[in-house]
């Protein structure tokens, strides 16, 4: 078996492990037909020319009218036999090529190998449970995340525009990764009403590694919209409403919310662009009082 080193960049088709079926003996036994063959094929080369055309011979007007066609017969059955022999001995050399192949382990895919479960000299066979060492693809990588099945319809339309982009933050990294949803999974899960959804992400740098937990945010359309902290919103018996200030004056104003994620909320209606909203000390104000408009302390 070829040394592994771990954890160490693979590109295929490089030689994983040679495993103690001996090559030479299929090496030698190839080159011994190659001979033998060689011979045949010359030998009745000498006794037959192959026809051009490698199926029957050319018979011109002299020949035909001359005493040899029973030899131009003849010559016909040897290239008939001759074509079928080289096509059998083609597919006793390829047969010998693919038992050759048997040899050799080899990486079907690009990544990085993991540690060995082999030293030179174990014993390894095709039953074993245990992989002699297992290849996980780092770019591209997939990210699996779930998404609630309300969600499904407008992911896979944003999904046949280009547009459902993906990105994975790794908690305490500063960088993101960036990529594009490319499956989402056939069924729903009827327990949790969500389904599986996987973007692949490039991952040339190879931020992500396998296995790691990442924060998913996944972007299905970008649209001009009005947005507010969601501290500014307030709830009260007739709906949503913010306080808008207007020359140090808060007038309750009531609003349509479209959405909210995090501390963000989307205004669908009721506000405009510019406008002055209170995001502290609601309690402490009513319609068309009087405000101050003060900086946050610092841990506040």
């Amino acid at each position: 078996m070829t040394d592994m080193a771990e954890l160490q960049a693979r590109k295929r088709p490089i030689n994983l492990a040679v495993v103690h079926v001996d090559p030479d003996a299929f090496v030698s036994h190839f080159t011994g037909w190659l001979e033998i063959t060689s011979f045949i094929t010359a030998l009745r080369a000498g006794e037959a020319v192959r026809p051009a055309d490698g199926v029957t011979p050319k018979l011109d007007a002299s020949r035909l009218r001359s005493d040899t066609v029973n030899g131009v017969g003849n010559d016909a059955v040897f290239a008939f036999c001759m074509a079928a022999a080289l096509k059998a001995d083609k597919a006793a050399v390829d047969n010998l090529k693919v038992q050759l192949s048997f040899c050799f382990i080899r990486a079907p895919i690009n990544g990085r190998i993991s540690q060995a479960s082999v030293k030179v000299g174990n014993l390894a066979r095709s039953a074993d449970t245990v992989p002699i060492a297992t290849i996980n693809q780092i770019a591209p990588i997939y990210v699996t995340f779930m998404a609630a099945q309300r969600y499904l319809p407008d992911i896979r339309v944003a999904m046949a525009e280009g547009e459902a982009t993906v990105e994975a933050l790794i908690p305490g990294e500063t960088r993101t990764a960036a990529g594009r949803v490319t499956m989402i999974e056939n069924t729903v899960d009827p327990t949790t009403g969500m389904a599986t959804v996987r973007a692949t992400m490039p991952n040339d740098d190879e931020l992500l590694w396998p296995g790691t937990l990442v924060n998913a945010h996944l972007t299905l359309r970008t649209e001009e919209a009005i947005v507010v902290p969601a501290a500014a919103v307030q709830v009260s018996q007739q709906g949503n409403f913010v306080y808008v200030v207007k020359d140090n004056v808060a007038h309750v104003t009531p609003i349509k919310v479209a959405r909210s994620l995090g501390t963000e909320t989307v205004i669908e209606s009721g506000l405009n662009e510019n406008d002055v909203v209170v995001t502290d000390g609601h309690l402490l104000l009513t319609d068309k009082a009087r405000v101050a408009v003060r900086e946050r302390k610092p841990g506040a």
